[in-house]
């Protein structure tokens, strides 16, 4: 048992160490540095009729959770839901359902169904 501790510690120390280069020029030093921008660049504007910056539309917090705008500003007042589905092995299933629909300025109406079934134990093993 110690020999090869010992080997593998005399290995070790005959290993070769790790040597860097030097430092690598990456621009021209001939070249000019580009001219600095002064005072920033110019400020973004949104134009709403058509998206100019490939950006999301806007998002605002409604009854219901984060949802778009509408172009007056309110937040979208049509049904919003999710339907969720589940299966596994040995008998399990699950499905559910879930639409929420904004009520006015501050209410909702939520309507959610769900069922999960388990099946039996699986038999022992032998």
């Amino acid at each position: 048992m110690r020999t090869p501790l010992l080997a593998a510690f005399c290995l070790s120390c005959l290993a070769a160490p790790a040597m860097a280069d030097g430092p690598i020029a990456t621009s021209n030093p001939a070249q000019a540095p580009a001219p600095m921008q002064v005072g920033g660049p110019p400020p973004l504007t949104r134009d709403d009729s058509a998206d100019s910056f490939g950006a999301a539309p806007a998002r605002v917090i409604g009854p219901c959770g984060p949802t778009q705008a509408t172009p007056d500003g309110r937040p979208d007042a049509t049904p919003h839901g999710e339907v969720s589905a589940g299966v596994g092995t040995d008998g399990y299933r699950q499905l559910s359902a879930v639409v929420c629909k904004p009520l006015g300025a501050a209410g909702s109406l939520t309507i959610g169904a769900g069922t999960t079934q388990f099946g039996s134990l699986p038999p022992p093993r032998r």
